[in-house]
């Protein structure tokens, strides 16, 4: 024969669908991501294909020279990925930046974020 518990277990705490309610103690915020200041601060000033389907932004970057990127690299000492490009028909290209998990979009003669 099977054994029959002896008592019922303790559901007070369990909600009517089943589902335990969250601890008081547990923290629902997420955390706060830093701003992407420094992939703020940079200036597409064009993009060029260079005839095989592979597309480079031209990028002013604070301190650094003026120079051409492609997708995948890094600048700013490494804490800036251009990401994506993204071309549209009959607008102008946005160039995607990601800093600490953050995407920046700027597009091609878009202002930077800084004071000039």
């Amino acid at each position: 024969s099977i054994a029959k518990p002896a008592s019922k277990p303790d559901n007070s705490s369990v909600a009517e669908d089943g589902i335990p309610p969250i601890p008081p103690e547990f923290d629902l915020q997420l955390p706060i991501l830093p701003e992407p200041e420094l992939a703020n601060n940079v200036s597409v000033t064009g993009v060029v294909d260079n005839g095989r389907g592979v597309y480079y932004a031209i990028l002013d970057v604070p301190n650094e020279p003026s120079r051409s990127v492609q997708v995948g690299q890094f600048i700013l000492g490494g804490q800036v990925l251009v990401k994506r490009i993204e071309m549209y028909r009959g607008l102008d290209p946005v160039v995607i930046l990601e800093e600490n998990g953050v995407e920046v979009s700027r597009r091609v003669g878009e202002n930077s974020g800084s004071a000039s």
